[in-house]
């Protein structure tokens, strides 16, 4: 629509463009002066439609990037790099339009004056001359501010971006916490060694006089155990005779699977919230 009043203000002020009325003359030479007179006025005049037509077409090109960048600035939500690339794209084709019409205008102000000089009336060239410098200010404002614009939502998109990535890491963090205090919860520890060996580990001590008792000693090292998971173990391999178990677990929670000659194959746990409840560890001694 643009295009069509722009075209339609032009034709109208060119209706009146033409040479001046000459006197009659019947000589060759005047003749042929006056053709090409007329003949450069209509050379300019087209050049000056020419422009005007492509300025018209750059502002009907240029109206429609502009809804196509603020359509796509104001959808809300993270800008895909699809969509801010298509973003970009937009604004500069508008810029390099803008640029096209600058020097199609400045184009069209030299046919003003070159008819101008041929004594053309071009006050209504000239005015709309004018209207067309101002729409092309007013077109680089608006290109200025959508460009701010663009940079605005870049720097909300990149902080939004920063605060997400924070945000992964620091679950990241909390999970990693998380299995790692669920790990130790869940951590048990089993050592099946004879007498002999649980002595010299200092894993268990006799305490008492009559009786004496085996019980865990405060300097064992954990280096010496098998470390388990509560949850997952259910069968500790032996393979031996005279076992013992020296750490506290509740009778009913395990039971002793034998072989051949009395050996002791492993001990089956058959409740486990039972059998760690008490200790986190499990001493099984032979002979």
């Amino acid at each position: 629509m643009k295009k069509v009043l722009v075209l339609a203000a032009a034709a109208a002020l060119f209706a009146s463009c033409g040479p001046k009325a000459e006197k009659p003359d019947t000589t060759a030479m005047v003749n042929d002066s006056l053709a090409q007179v007329v003949a450069a006025k209509d050379s300019i005049i087209n050049d000056a439609f020419n422009s005007i037509g492509e300025i018209a077409a750059n502002i009907n090109q240029i109206a429609e990037r502009e809804k196509l960048v603020t359509k796509q600035t104001s959808a809300g939500g993270e800008l895909t790099k699809p969509v801010r690339e298509q973003i970009a794209e937009n604004i500069t084709a508008i810029g390099e339009l803008l640029d096209k019409n600058r020097a199609t205008i400045a184009r069209l102000q030299v046919s003003a004056n070159k008819l101008q000089a041929a004594n053309v009336k071009i006050d209504a060239l000239q005015t709309l001359i004018a209207q067309l410098q101002e729409q092309l200010d007013q077109k680089n404002a608006q290109l200025a501010a959508l460009t701010d614009q663009v940079k605005a939502l870049k720097v909300e998109v990149q902080a939004l971006g920063h605060t997400i990535s924070n945000l992964e890491n620091d679950k990241a963090e909390l999970q990693g916490t998380v299995a790692d205090q669920d790990a130790r919860l869940h951590t048990v520890y089993y050592i099946v060694a004879s007498d002999k060996e649980l002595k010299e580990k200092e894993i268990v001590d006799k305490k008492g006089l009559i009786g004496r008792t085996r019980v865990v000693s405060d300097n064992a090292s954990m280096d010496n155990f098998t470390k388990a998971d509560d949850r997952t173990v259910e069968r500790i391999p032996i393979g031996k005779a005279k076992v013992k178990i020296v750490t506290a677990h509740p009778e009913n929670s395990y039971m002793l699977v034998k072989g051949a000659k009395d050996v002791v194959e492993e001990l089956v746990i058959t409740d486990k919230d039972a059998f760690w409840k008490n200790s986190k560890m499990l001493v099984i001694s032979h002979k």
